[in-house]
């Protein structure tokens, strides 16, 4: 038999235990998962991955970033109607002319349907599939 060093860390094994309460048979477990507060700006779901997928293939770079952008508007707004304003659009990365480019997509596939008025922001209106 071997003799315990006394600097060896497995010599006592229980102290590596965690002392926790026994569970009964009766007892409830929670088994539901920990809700965690996310701090700052999310998008908001649930996002549809049928709709999202139709988006992502599109040959168009900026139409998967315009798709996000118009799911972070409708978590925010509470609305499928959102308005598609220059600040948005700078903050996704999305130029003017990409961003015709990518809601002309997005409505060709059925996606969104589109409201104009000149001189004024799109606002986009998301059509569920």
């Amino acid at each position: 038999m071997l003799m315990p060093k006394e600097n060896d860390l497995f010599s006592d094994l229980n102290r590596l235990r965690i002392h926790s309460q026994p569970v009964n048979a009766n007892q409830e477990i929670n088994t539901r998962p920990l809700q965690v507060k996310i701090k700052g700006e999310f998008l908001k779901g649930p996002i549809p991955l049928s709709w999202l997928s139709v988006a992502a293939k599109i040959r168009a770079k900026s139409a998967l970033a315009l798709a996000v952008a118009i799911w972070f508007e409708v978590g925010r707004k509470k609305s499928y109607k959102v308005k598609l304003t220059k600040s948005l659009m700078a903050r996704f990365g999305i130029g003017r002319k990409a961003k015709y480019r990518a809601i002309a997509n997005l409505e060709k596939h059925k996606l969104v349907l589109v409201f104009k008025k000149e001189g004024k922001s799109v606002i986009v209106q998301v059509i569920n599939l």
